[in-house]
C-alpha cells in the first residue's frame, strides 16, 4: 500500500514538475516575444526617421531657397526648384545624417556583429556569380513591371510616371553622386549593415527576406519595389555568406553601370542598339544566374541553413508583422506608393 501511495505521490510529483516547466516555458517565449517586438520596433523608428529626414531636408531647402528668393526679389523660382529638385543636394546631406544613425545606434542592438564583418573570402568566380544575380533582377523588374503595369491599367492607373522618375538618368553631378555612389553605400549601411544584422540572430533565411522585405517598402514605389525585393536578396545573401562591402560593389555596380551610365551611353550612341546590347547582356546574366542556382542549390540551401540552434525563434515573421511601429512604417510607404500612382 505504501510503495502505491509512493508510486503515485511521484507520478503526481513529476506531473507539476512538467506543468510548471510549461508555464515558465511558456512565459519565457512570450518574453522573449516582447523583447524582439522592441527591437523591431526601434528598427522601424529609425527607418521612418530617415525617411522623414529625406522629407524634411528638402522641404528645408525648398522653404530656405525660396523665402530668400522672395526677400531679394531676383532670380527665377520656378527654375531654382526645378534644380533643385533634380539635385542631390538634400539626398547627400539626408545621407549625411542617415551614417549618424546608424553609427550612433547599431552598438545598442545586442548580439550584433560589426558592420565591417567578414565571413568568407570572395573568389573572383563567386563574385561574378553574385553579379550575374544582381542583373538578372534588372530583368525581373522589366518583366514584373510590365504584367503591373497592365493590371493597373485595367483600373485606369499608371506606374510609369513613378517607375520612370524612380529609373531616370542623373542631370546633375549632386544626384549622379546620391545615386551612383553615396546612395547605395548608406542603404547598405542601413539594411545590411543594420537591419540584416539584427535579424540574423533569429536566422538567416529569416534575416535575407524580412530585410529584403522592409527594403522594398522603404523605397515607397509599387514598381521598384518588386525589384529591391529580389535584389535586396542578393545583396543581404552576399554580405552573410562573405561581407558587406562586396553587397555595398553590387549596389554601387547596379546604379552606377545598369543606370546612369547606360543613360548616357544613349545620348552618344544609337539608343536602339544600346538596348539591344543592354537587354541581351540581362538575358545572358539571367540565364547564367539561373544554371548557377540549379547546380549550386544544395550549397545555397546549406548556407542559409548553417545557422546555430539557440538563433533560432518560434514564428519570427509573425513576431515582426505584428509589432506596431513595424506596421505603421508599412502601411505609411504602401500609402507613399498608392498615392504616386496616376490616373489615365
Amino acid at each position: 500500500m505504501e510503495n502505491k501511495w509512493n508510486q503515485e505521490y511521484s507520478h503526481n510529483e513529476t506531473e507539476a514538475h512538467n506543468i510548471n516547466d510549461e508555464f515558465y516555458k511558456k512565459q519565457e517565449t512570450k518574453r522573449k516575444n516582447r523583447e524582439l517586438k522592441k527591437e523591431n520596433n526601434k528598427l522601424a523608428h529609425l527607418l521612418l526617421l530617415y525617411n522623414l529626414i529625406m522629407i524634411g531636408v528638402m522641404i528645408g531647402l525648398f522653404a530656405v531657397l525660396g523665402f530668400g528668393l522672395a526677400l531679394s526679389g531676383k532670380g527665377d523660382i520656378d527654375k531654382t526648384f526645378d534644380y533643385l529638385e533634380n539635385s542631390g543636394w538634400s539626398y547627400l546631406l539626408s545621407c549625411v545624417l542617415g551614417v549618424l544613425i546608424v553609427r550612433t545606434n547599431y552598438k545598442k542592438f545586442y548580439g550584433i556583429k560589426s558592420i565591417r564583418h567578414e565571413n568568407k573570402k570572395i573568389t573572383p568566380k563567386i563574385f561574378l556569380a553574385a553579379l550575374s544575380f544582381s542583373v538578372a533582377t534588372q530583368l525581373i523588374f522589366i518583366f514584373v513591371g510590365n504584367i503591373i503595369e497592365n493590371l493597373l491599367n485595367v483600373v485606369q492607373l499608371s506606374a510609369v510616371g513613378s517607375t520612370k522618375q524612380a529609373t531616370m538618368v542623373s542631370t546633375t553631378i549632386t544626384m549622379f553622386l546620391y545615386v551612383s555612389i553615396i546612395g547605395p553605400i548608406v542603404e547598405e549601411l542601413f539594411f545590411r549593415g543594420l537591419v540584416l544584422r539584427v535579424f540574423e540572430a533569429r536566422g538567416k533565411i529569416f534575416a535575407v527576406i524580412a530585410s529584403s522585405l522592409l527594403f522594398a517598402v522603404f523605397h515607397g514605389n509599387l514598381v521598384q519595389g518588386i525589384f529591391a525585393f529580389s535584389i535586396g536578396l542578393v545583396f543581404a545573401y552576399v554580405t552573410l555568406e562573405y561581407s558587406i562591402k562586396w553587397s555595398i560593389v553590387l549596389h554601387i555596380f547596379n546604379n552606377l553601370i545598369l543606370s546612369d551610365v547606360i543613360g548616357i551611353l544613349e545620348k552618344y550612341i544609337d539608343s536602339s542598339i544600346v538596348n539591344i546590347v543592354y537587354l541581351l547582356f540581362l538575358i545572358v546574366c539571367t540565364v547564367a544566374a539561373i544554371i548557377i542556382a540549379i547546380c549550386r542549390r544544395r550549397e545555397i540551401y546549406y548556407n542559409l541553413r548553417e545557422e546555430q540552434e539557440d538563433t533560432k525563434i518560434r514564428h519570427p515573421y509573425r513576431n515582426l508583422f505584428s509589432s506596431s511601429w513595424v506596421i505603421i512604417y508599412i502601411i505609411i510607404l504602401i500609402v507613399v506608393a498608392i498615392g504616386s500612382l496616376q490616373t489615365l
